[in-house]
């Protein structure tokens, strides 16, 4: 009976990885694109925006390696550092 358990919560598991990898890699690139904005819209003399430029490009460097809950973490950061709101979902596209 344990190991029955224990192979269920097992493969539980691995579904749920399967399942929310894909979902992260899709947060990425919107949430890169979010910090870039506010990097543009912020002030050249910011000092942090220098440390929001080298969060972001390791945000992408992780984003490319597969690495995408790291990426997540990286672009929030930066968007956090540049006191901008993340969006969590993407907008609606127009015009289909």
């Amino acid at each position: 009976m344990m190991k029955r358990l224990a192979t269920g919560i097992g493969v539980f598991g691995v579904a749920l990885g399967l399942i929310t990898s894909p979902a992260a890699a899709f947060r990425c690139p919107l949430l890169i694109k979010q910090a870039n904005e506010a990097m543009a819209k912020a002030k050249a003399s910011d000092g942090k925006l220098t440390q929001a430029k080298d969060l972001v490009a390791h945000a992408q460097r992780l984003h490319d390696a597969g690495q995408h809950a790291e990426s997540v973490k990286k672009a929030n950061e930066a968007l956090e550092l540049l006191g901008a709101k993340a969006e969590s979902t993407p907008p609606a596209r127009r015009g289909y």
